[in-house]
């Protein structure tokens, strides 16, 4: 055992075999060993018996052994064995000794990190006689500051060891908040520009930035994600930026001036780059303004200008106008206007001379205003009076007052004429002003005056003298008689004293010649489709129509009687009429093709009166009546304009597509045991019900199905023989009277 010496970890209680090289360095740190081998390449074994409860190494030549049991001695047998046969072996009486055994390591951990600036302090323990760094130091403890492997052997005079611990000097992240700042702003964040770790600011929060609004020094301290400590401070200086506001969009009338304001400021530049304090705007458009403080703060603003042309209210020329009052309607109107007296119609009505204005605001709230001067002149106050009837023997007097200009229809020109004929007379008169009147008054005479006589009186056909048709009196003709008319057939010569109502007297003597009338014939009562119509009265001496027109011809539009007086060369007068209606163009409809659950069904066509009709039935009635399903058409000739039409009509028999028989015999049998219907066309059916009732009105059976069967029971039993009285209500598909009701009777037997 000379040559021996043993490293690696100490065999524990009940190793018997450990493995050991020759010559190794003494006082080795043992660690745990594999295999080691000779110089010449051989393995070793190296065996130690009878060791109980102790621990033991090789220090040079000597073997030690550590035990609980300080005094104990053991034997000891050693040998040395290559791989193929025991080179040595011996064995010897030991004494054992009580030493320390020492630790594995002397670090906690293989790295130890600190931050760049910071020392380390690495610490061998206690516990230890010496030390020795690789360093040279042998203190217990050093302290280094640079990267790199440290190692130390430690010894306590039987036991040394040796370990070593690498030094990680992390560089800190720096915390940069920037150089102090002069803004010009009212707050700023700071922020740590990719700083990663833990902070605090200088009020104490931890978030990743900080928003400040007072100027002053601000700081933040931080740890890094090694723990690595960084700071950094800042002076802020906070300028108040210039408010300059324009206010908000402006709609202004053109005519209106604006004004854009910026006071105060060290300098302005507006959008058209003029630098004055105010701008007044002359066009619709957004201007832009920027603003310098003193601090060269600068500020922008933008306003947008839009300026209206005014829709201006305009009213007529001036006027100078006969009559009693006058509409004014602006020639151009606004959305609303006021006139003068607060009127916001859209018109004013005006009833004396004067200036009248009005004021109006179009949809923009532009202003504007117009006035208009009027004069009424009012119209010269004429009134010949209420109509006049007169004795035929009696003359009126129809006066007016002093005008400039006085016309009658009689051709006069005085303010005065005396009429003893029966007419219409009206005069239009003039004032100094210009402005006219008309007039009209109705002179008639009692009818007996003008009796179609007079000096040599002509009578138009086989007349009569009827007095009663021009007044109502009491009649003395020259031939003795008494009554209202005398009949003329012959010429010659006739008086008559007449006395009417009103105590006018008539007296004349006349010549009578017996005239032809004048043949006028306007045609029958005409239904027309188209307008205007004329209706034509030609080769007449005086023509008058019921409108008081005077034309060879009249020119009709509407619906209405219409009638003509003429006249020919011999003074004869004829009268006709003639009513016309106007039809509208008239298109058939018989509707949509429809079916009826009726077996028959009259299908009509509301027609003008003068349409035509040919049905393809042959008939020329407004309505035909169907008692077939088919096809039906309609041929109309309204004023000349064919039309056609055509509908198709089903016709559903109900009371022959349903069968029921009057008598059943529920008794068992074989043979007519139950009570049932037939319906021919089931599938049509929208809905069925059948009741069936006793004499008593009671229900004894009903059914929705019109497959029902009824085996002459009710309430389990069979019921009595007898009458009894079914309804049946069908729905069919039909368009028209789709609900069938039929009622009936069935005998009961047994």
């Amino acid at each position: 055992p000379e040559f021996l010496s043993l490293n690696n970890t100490i065999p524990t209680v009940g190793d018997s075999t450990v493995q050991f090289t020759c010559d190794l360095p003494s006082n080795y740190n043992f660690a745990p060993l594999t295999n080691y081998f000779d110089n010449e390449g051989d393995l070793l074994s190296f065996s130690v018996g009878n060791v109980f409860g102790a621990t033991y190494f090789i220090n040079g030549d000597t073997l030690e052994i550590t035990t609980q049991s300080p005094g104990d001695s053991v034997a000891i047998q050693i040998y040395f064995q290559d791989d193929n046969c025991i080179a040595l072996q011996d064995s010897f009486m030991l004494f054992l000794t009580i030493g320390n055994q020492v630790a594995n390591s002397l670090f906690n951990s293989d790295t130890v990190e600190v931050c760049q600036g910071i020392m380390a302090n690495l610490d061998a323990g206690s516990g230890f006689t010496s030390y020795l760094w690789n360093t040279g130091s042998t203190q217990q403890s050093i302290q280094v500051g640079f990267a790199g492997w440290y190692s130390v052997e430690a010894n306590n005079n039987i036991c040394s060891i040796i370990d070593s611990v690498y030094l990680a000097v992390n560089i800190p992240q720096v915390i940069d908040l920037g150089p102090d700042s002069t803004i010009c702003a009212d707050s700023l964040e700071l922020q740590l520009n990719g700083f990663v770790g833990n902070q605090t600011w200088s009020d104490n929060t931890t978030a990743s930035s900080l928003w400040i609004y007072n100027s002053g020094q601000y700081w933040v301290d931080g740890t890094d994600v090694n723990g690595c400590l960084s700071s950094d401070s800042i002076n802020v200086t906070l300028l108040s930026t210039p408010i300059i506001d324009l206010g908000p969009d402006i709609q202004v009338c053109l005519g209106d001036t604006v004004y854009l304001e910026a006071l105060g400021f060290n300098q302005v530049l507006w959008s058209d780059q003029s630098t004055n304090d105010t701008l007044i705007p002359l066009s619709s458009g957004v201007y832009n303004i920027m603003v310098d403080d003193i601090n060269g703060c600068q500020a922008w603003d933008t306003v947008q200008v839009q300026i209206f042309s005014p829709i201006e209210v305009t009213l007529s020329s001036d006027t100078t106008l006969c009559g009693d009052s006058l509409e004014i309607v602006p020639i151009v109107s606004t959305n609303g206007q006021v006139w003068y007296n607060s009127s916001t119609n859209l018109s004013l009505w005006v009833y004396s001379s004067g200036q009248y204005w009005v004021d109006g605001t179009d949809v923009n709230g532009c202003t504007s205003s117009d006035s208009i001067n009027v004069i009424l002149n009012s119209n010269p106050n004429l009134d010949l009076g209420p109509d006049q009837q007169l004795c035929h023997y009696e003359t009126a007097d129809l006066v007016v007052g002093n005008f400039n200009q006085i016309n009658w229809s009689t051709g006069a020109v005085s303010n005065q004429i005396t009429v003893a004929s029966p007419g219409l007379y009206s005069v239009t008169v003039e004032d100094g002003n210009g402005c006219q009147a008309t007039d009209e008054v109705v002179i008639s005479y009692w009818d007996v005056t003008q009796v179609d006589i007079g000096p040599d009186m002509s009578i138009c056909g086989d007349s009569t003298l009827i007095a009663d048709n021009l007044f109502n009196g009491t009649f003395s003709w020259s031939n003795g008689l008494m009554d209202d008319e005398i009949w003329v057939d012959t010429d010659g010569q006739y008086s008559v004293i007449a006395t009417d109502l009103n105590g006018c007297l008539s007296f004349d003597t006349t010549t009578i010649a017996l005239l032809s009338l004048p043949q006028i014939n306007l045609g029958n009562d005409t239904v027309l489709c188209h307008s205007p119509y004329y209706l034509v009265a030609n080769g007449y001496n005086s023509v008058i129509w019921n409108d008081n027109s005077t034309g060879d011809s009249l020119e009709v539009h509407v619906n209405g009687v219409y009638a003509v007086t003429v006249s020919s060369g011999n003074g004869c007068t004829n009268i006709d009429s003639i009513e016309i209606l106007f039809e509208e163009p008239f298109t058939p409809n018989l509707g949509e093709d429809f079916s009826t659950c009726e077996t028959e069904v009259l299908l009509n066509l509301v027609a003008p009166p003068s349409t035509q009709l040919s049905w393809s039935t042959g008939s020329t009635s407004n309505g035909i009546l169907i008692t077939e399903s088919g096809y039906y058409s309609v041929m109309t000739n309204h004023c000349g304009n064919f039309k056609y039409d055509s509908i198709k009509v089903d016709l559903v028999d109900m009371e022959n597509s349903y069968f029921v028989p009057n008598s059943f015999t529920p008794n068992s049998g074989s043979v007519n045991d139950f009570f049932s219907a037939k319906y021919y066309e089931l599938e049509l059916l929208e809905s069925f019900e059948i009741i069936i009732y006793n004499r008593w009105g009671q229900i004894v059976f009903n059914s929705n199905n019109p497959d029902f069967i009824w085996d002459g029971t009710f309430d389990g039993s069979l019921v009595a023989d007898g009458v009894y009285i079914y309804s049946i209500k069908m729905v069919r598909d039909c368009d028209l009277d789709p609900v069938w009701i039929k009622q009936g009777h069935v005998t009961v037997l047994k």
